[in-house]
């Protein structure tokens, strides 16, 4: 991996739980900004931007951003250790069986009653391209 490398940001997303108060007396609402491993890694070790996300550092923790003049050297350090909320398990939260067992009962619905029933009711989150 190359310093140059861009941050893997997987999602980002309104925060529910905290938002930003800033000194002139403006709060505005906060994100959730979730990241692979790596890139958690690179914000800790401060080879990212943990400001504005994005920029990479050739050389850890450097006095400023130079594309959002953050004080990375000064903030990055404690700020990480504030907002970093731990690992989390991505992907699907149902379990294979339950999906099964749910796929199967829709399947003998069919059967019982004769009719076939469009995808849309036996995978309600699939997007389908049209």
């Amino acid at each position: 991996m190359s310093w140059r490398d861009p941050p893997n940001i997987i999602a980002i997303e309104h925060a529910t739980d905290h938002a930003l108060d800033f000194r002139d007396g403006r709060v505005i609402a906060d994100v959730t900004v979730t990241v692979d491993f790596d890139t958690a890694m690179r914000y800790r070790q401060g080879y990212l931007c943990l400001n504005c996300l994005w920029e990479p550092f050739e050389v850890p923790f450097p006095e400023m951003c130079n594309a959002c003049g953050y004080a990375v050297d000064e903030c990055q350090r404690q700020e990480f250790g504030r907002r970093f909320m731990g690992e989390e398990e991505l992907g699907p939260k149902i379990k294979v069986a339950d999906e099964i067992t749910r796929l199967e009962e829709l399947m003998d619905f069919e059967w019982r009653h004769g009719i076939v029933l469009p995808d849309s009711v036996k995978f309600p989150n699939e997007r389908r391209e049209q």
